[in-house]
């Protein structure tokens, strides 16, 4: 999986869920703490879903698998140095981290610090996504 796949995998899932959070929100919005908390919930789990045999070390052999599964879904392949060997959870949440942060920034278009839902909604129509679906 390289990492630009992961970082729309994540963004998406964390639009999303920002999104049915900012709906149930009394603020209407996401905080860059909510926005964060639920950012790092998707990469644990995205770890522990390429961690095939639950060593806690995400393995060459593991990116392959996920590489080859991802090849007939028309995906970048290619696993950029950063990634290169054996990868420990903790390994993966300080590399995705400092990507996510870099998406919430990116969303925050007034950079007040929240999410509205006109941002989220913005972010995911320039996917080619749809806030209804």
């Amino acid at each position: 999986m390289s990492i630009m796949q992961a970082l729309k995998i994540v963004s998406l899932a964390v639009a999303f869920g920002c999104m049915a959070s900012a709906t149930a929100g009394a603020q209407g919005g996401v905080s860059h703490a909510q926005f964060m908390q639920n950012a790092m919930n998707r990469v644990d789990r995205m770890f522990d879903r390429l961690d095939q045999n639950r060593d806690g070390v995400l393995t060459e052999l593991e990116r392959e698998a996920a590489r080859e599964r991802l090849a007939g879904k028309g995906s970048d392949a290619s696993v950029p140095p950063p990634m290169a060997g054996d990868v420990t959870k903790d390994g993966f949440v300080q590399f995705m981290t400092p990507r996510a942060e870099r998406i919430f920034e990116h969303l925050d278009a007034n950079k007040d610090g929240m999410l509205s839902m006109r941002e989220m909604q913005t972010a995911l129509a320039a996917s080619g996504r749809n806030a209804d679906r």
